[in-house]
């Protein structure tokens, strides 16, 4: 069946013709055109009747047919990213380690989009990979300042390579049913933990909405009050900021209850919160940022039957 959409948009804006993506891919324009009305590539028509091409729809193509691109930097991606990983997830985590660590940021984006590309997830590459090379890199703090400065750069190098597929991500659709809110708690002035969370939604069909690092109680339930959202995440890496959210976990429950919204929490430091409450509350307390990624589905399923 043929899936090629109507469109009234700017012609080009974010898109590809049949022949810059054929190009891309190192395959003719003919074929590209049979894909397109085999229903394998989602394309749309200009107002002058010509296909165009969402990179993200582009990406998604490469994703799932393994496929390996030619030219790359036709889809906004640096040159090496057309290669296929055969690291491995373990594997890939000491060689990131080693770009961040020599403060290689093209190297780190390349080997987070080749993994990417090759059809890991994000929750995938920041269970594994990220989090073995930033427990590595934070052992550095031991060295004194120029570990400082290597962590502190690392997180720079890791946060804008994240972005940038962020960037390459194909948009929820604006009337997905289930909303996301959440960022790291007062205190916790982590970005990359909440970063990856947000990825994590975004990746499993969710609109989700992240309000970065060391955001007050105040300022979650008005975003909960703004959003209407299924659940509220809380990303933890702080002890001190997991110890302190356990003291004021109750007040914070029983207003999340009153506007139905339940509680979930995540990262390196939840166990903290959770041990230093009086009371174990109503909390979803995640493992990985893959079972995020189940939760999410799950959420996204009893929201779709109605629950």
């Amino acid at each position: 069946m043929k899936r090629v959409v109507e469109s009234m948009g700017d012609e080009g804006r974010g898109t590809l013709s049949p022949r810059d993506l054929a190009r891309a891919l190192g395959a003719s324009e003919s074929s590209l055109k049979r894909w397109v009305d085999g229903g394998l590539i989602v394309a749309q028509r200009t107002p002058g009747g010509h296909r165009r091409i969402a990179v993200a729809e582009a990406l998604r193509f490469v994703r799932e047919r393994h496929a390996t691109l030619v030219h790359p930097e036709m889809l906004g991606l640096r040159a090496r990213a057309g290669t296929r990983s055969t690291l491995g997830l373990s594997n890939l985590g000491a060689a990131l380690r080693d770009a961040l660590v020599a403060d290689d940021a093209p190297t780190a984006h390349a080997l987070l989009g080749d993994a990417w590309l090759g059809g890991e997830s994000l929750s995938a590459l920041g269970d594994v990979p990220i989090r073995e090379a930033f427990d590595a890199i934070g052992k550095l703090w031991l060295n004194g300042p120029d570990g400082i400065v290597r962590e502190h750069r690392a997180v720079r190098i890791c946060l804008d390579g994240l972005r940038l597929l962020a960037e390459r991500m194909p948009e929820p659709p604006t009337d997905a049913a289930v909303t996301a809110v959440g960022g790291a708690p007062s205190g916790d002035p982590y970005l990359l933990g909440t970063l990856l969370t947000w990825l994590t939604l975004r990746e499993n069909g969710l609109r989700a909405v992240d309000l970065g690092c060391d955001v007050p109680d105040v300022a979650l339930l008005t975003a909960v009050d703004l959003y209407h959202p299924k659940f509220l995440w809380l990303s933890l890496s702080s002890d001190d900021a997991a110890r302190a959210l356990a003291q004021r976990l109750e007040p914070l429950l029983m207003a999340l209850r009153e506007r139905d919204v339940p509680l979930v929490i995540g990262g390196r430091c939840r166990w903290t919160a959770a041990e230093a409450a009086s009371t174990r509350p109503a909390v979803v307390y995640l493992e990985s940022l893959r079972d995020l990624a189940a939760f999410a589905r799950a959420r996204m399923v009893a929201s779709a039957a109605g629950n």
